[in-house]
Order: C-alpha cells, then structure tokens, then sequence
C-alpha cells in the first residue's frame, strides 16, 4: 500500500476582487496570485508545524494558480497530519484578498 503526503494549494481571482468559487475568467498578471501550505503533526497535546512551503506565485497571466507537491513517506515520522494551505490573490484596489483553509486530518505511518 502506498503511503505519503499530498499538499495541493489554490488561489483564484473574480471580477468582485475577491478570493471566491473563481469562476470567472479575470486574469492577473505574474505575482498577483500566492499559495503556502503549513504541515502539521499532532503531538499528542498539540498541533506543531514539521514543516511549511515557500510561498509560490503565478509565473504567468492567470485567473487560479495551484501547487502541488506529493511525498513518498510521512515527512515527520508517524502520526496525525493536517495542512493549513494559504491562498491569496492581489487586488490593486483592496490589497491581498484571501485566506486559509484546515484540511481535517489523518493518520500516516512512517
């Protein structure tokens, strides 16, 4: 069976200049729309991050922006994992929209 961690993070852009169901087709220049993602590990008493991505941004005119990365083990050992993924998007008008999502947890073995 095979086991490991995906992280996969989301940023969208709409007319509204805000961080919805993006829908919309309204595209942003390079840079203006930014993903992270935060791993944690439960420790028995609380959630600590084992580790946390570089903030990634859009490279191209775009109106979402993913990113992905995927391990083959559980990058802190055994143990309850969730991700808090953060995902904005620039609005000349109102600044950095957006947001952060809990993804719930699961347990992986090491």
């Amino acid at each position: 069976m095979a086991k490991g961690v995906v992280a996969y993070w989301y940023a969208g852009y709409n007319d509204n200049n805000v961080v919805e169901n993006c829908l919309d087709r309204s595209e942003l220049p390079e840079g203006h729309l930014a993903v992270l993602n935060d791993f944690y590990i439960w420790t028995g008493t609380e959630w600590w991050v084992c580790h946390s991505s570089d903030w990634h941004y859009n490279k191209n005119w775009a109106h979402k922006y993913s990113y992905r990365t995927t391990w083959g083990f559980a990058p802190c050992g055994s143990g309850y994992y969730g991700t808090v993924s953060y995902g904005y998007a620039y609005s000349l008008v109102r600044g950095w929209l957006g947001g952060d999502v809990w993804s719930g947890y699961h347990w992986l073995p090491s």
